[in-house]
């Protein structure tokens, strides 16, 4: 499969992963939120005539975040309290972002013309807001993103990740992981146990 297909289908994938959990009935409230943040924020920013592709980029950025912690902690529920609360502020900080969005587009035609420079400005605050809730995932996100499966799989190892997934749809286990490396860049390694994005461990000889 070519590079920009993969890409493509990758993004296509995270956006189903996001849909199902914003839909499901059964899924952790404050992550439920954070999925539907991540749709609505993407669809949002389409609407934006000035500065269209920085936009753009920010609204998949988005998504393709909140779809890496959905995969990462699929059974939020059972989560250590640290990582529920983690999710929680991860909600919160969509929400604000969602609102300053939505603040800009209400703008009239002359206060948005005005705003159109600070568009740039505004789109790096709402990417180091999105950082400073990423923090507590081990999650860093400065133009490449890694992923610290080292720390966060030791608060998550007895959660059952591949059963969920699989409730998604057990073809997309590959593509996720994809998502995450293609998108996101390496994931980082503990120094003897490597911990694969689906939730499996081996030893480093």
């Amino acid at each position: 499969m070519k590079a920009k297909t993969m890409l493509k289908t990758s993004v296509d994938i995270g956006i189903v992963l996001l849909e199902a959990t914003a839909n499901s009935a059964d899924a952790f409230p404050p992550l439920k939120s954070a999925a539907g943040g991540a749709l609505h924020i993407a669809k949002l920013v389409k609407g934006f005539r000035s500065h269209q592709r920085e936009w753009a980029v920010f609204g998949e950025h988005v998504q393709n975040i909140v779809a890496c912690v959905i995969e990462l902690i699929p059974d939020a529920q059972k989560a250590p309290d640290e990582i529920r609360k983690a999710i929680e502020g991860l909600s919160q900080a969509l929400e604000l972002i969602r609102s300053n969005i939505q603040g800009r587009m209400k703008k009239s035609g002359f206060r948005r013309a005005l705003a159109y420079l600070s568009d740039p400005d505004s789109i790096r605050e709402m990417r180091t807001k999105l950082d400073d809730a990423l923090r507590p995932f081990q999650i860093q996100t400065q133009g490449r993103i890694a992923i610290n499966i080292a720390a966060l799989g030791a608060s998550i190892r007895d959660l059952n990740i591949q059963d969920h997934i699989n409730r998604i749809n057990e073809k997309l286990d590959d593509i996720i992981s994809d998502l995450c490396h293609e998108e996101h860049s390496k994931i980082r390694q503990a120094p003897s146990r490597r911990w694969s994005i689906m939730g499996s461990s081996q030893d480093l000889p």
